[in-house]
């Protein structure tokens, strides 16, 4: 079921040297059977069933066990009717039984995290040069199959914060500095069973290191047009798209980052998987997310979520959801939901919005959870919106309360607008206010 290989590698120094220079390499364990430690490992009882659904499985287990499960609608159909027999054993050994061998599963956070993986890499790994301050691994992927290569896998460390692509052969390069003791080389790939390489530095080991937080976007896979969106093409590297499809949903913690631009970090490449406390980007940055306060000269992106506070002199973009406060000198765009505020000298743009949207051109949203709209140019909301205020024009599909616009309002309904020129569809009330001289 698992891929289990190990590897030797013993580099020979001086005596002087000692034990300095010894390196043991195992190819352990692919990351479905490494992260499965709790819930996967978890004994249930389950009785037979005919005509049940995915869905209706996992809400079952849900319920008896609390076990969330994520996966892509695309591949793994909910509504998918199996037959059920009995079942009594772990977790891990009920899935891999119900759905299949070429389905493997892995737990990050309180998430079972499904994925279609028919296919198996085989991982070789050496040293390739060392010196006082960094080891340089080397190391080839193929298909364990066909034994091709494989190419543009990720290859990473999580709590190294370390991460590349294989080339079109199938080889990569990690500079480790020499200080860790410990690095696991974690191999990702679409379509590919995770595989995990170990790398123990017996010199200067340190027992009980804590280990870097991690956790996981539930909705990694909806695609919110991030990559395709202006700054996305423009600033975003094909390299960082094929890492987020090869590590989904996963990202680490770190405490800060300081960015010049997105390929110049202080978290290289794998920034695009790191959430920070605090983000510094002196052009502009890319990171997972931040979980406190980014600051970006002209611009910050953000894969995922941003929660706290948000500053740049250009353009704040963020792939999800916004909890808190966003400030730019030209534009916000959110491809989720915000609660909080957003203010910026030129254009606001959101999903769904719960707060308030200030800005000096326009604010654009498609759906209001009592949301106001202040705007010097115009406002325009495709669903229910609370106010509306603009100095040149109001559009909206429902307005709740008080539409105001130096020109013209425009609703399907709208309580009160206040305009020169009102065009309310379903209007019960209404006043226009002409000057004439």
């Amino acid at each position: 079921m698992f891929l289990v290989k190990f590897i030797n590698h013993i580099t020979t120094k001086p005596l002087l040297k000692k034990f300095s220079y010894l390196f043991i390499f195992l190819v352990l364990f692919s990351f479905s059977k490494a992260d499965a430690q709790q819930q996967l490992a978890t004994q249930i009882q389950i009785p037979a069933y005919s005509n049940m659904t995915v869905g209706q499985i996992f809400q079952v287990l849900n319920e008896k066990h609390g076990t969330l499960f994520s996966f892509n609608s695309n591949i793994l159909q909910a509504d998918s009717v199996i037959q059920l027999s009995a079942y009594k054993g772990s977790l891990y050994g009920f899935l891999d039984h119900t759905l299949g061998k070429e389905y493997s599963f892995k737990e990050i956070g309180k998430h079972i995290i499904i994925q279609f993986t028919p296919q198996r890499m085989a991982v070789d790994v050496e040293v390739q040069s060392q010196d006082k301050n960094k080891v340089v691994i080397t190391g080839y992927i193929k298909n364990i199959r066909t034994n091709t290569p494989i190419s543009d896998a990720s290859i990473f460390d999580r709590d190294a914060l370390l991460s590349t692509l294989t080339d079109k052969n199938g080889y990569f390069e990690l500079d480790v500095k020499k200080k860790i003791s410990l690095i696991a080389v974690n191999v990702s790939k679409a379509m590919f069973r995770d595989t995990s390489v170990l790398v123990i530095f017996p010199i200067d080991t340190e027992v009980g290191s804590k280990r870097r937080k991690f956790g996981y976007f539930t909705e990694y896979e909806q695609d919110n047009g991030f990559y395709r969106s202006f700054f996305g093409r423009v600033f975003l590297s094909p390299a960082q798209s094929i890492q987020n499809m090869n590590l989904g949903g996963l990202f680490l913690y770190s405490p800060y980052q300081i960015s010049m631009t997105p390929g110049l970090s202080s978290h290289g490449f794998i920034r695009s998987q790191i959430v920070n406390k605090f983000s510094i980007n002196i052009l502009g940055g890319s990171t997972a997310g931040v979980k406190g306060l980014e600051i970006g000269g002209v611009f910050n992106l953000n894969q995922y979520d941003m929660e706290g506070l948000q500053l740049v002199g250009g353009f704040n973009v963020v792939g999800g959801d916004v909890n808190g406060v966003q400030v730019a000198g030209i534009s916000n765009q959110v491809f989720g939901d915000v609660k909080g505020v957003q203010l910026t000298g030129g254009l606001n743009k959101a999903d769904t919005v719960k707060g308030v949207q200030i800005s000096g051109i326009g604010n654009m949203m498609k759906e209001s959870a009592g949301a106001t709209q202040l705007a010097g140019g115009f406002n325009h909301s495709k669903g229910t919106v609370s106010n509306q205020v603009a100095g040149i024009a109001n559009i909206g599909n429902k307005v709740k309360g008080i539409q105001l616009a130096g020109l013209v309002n425009i609703a399907d309904s709208s309580d009160y607008p206040i305009g020169l020129l009102n065009l309310i569809k379903n209007g019960e009330k209404s006043i226009s206010i002409a000057i004439s001289y």
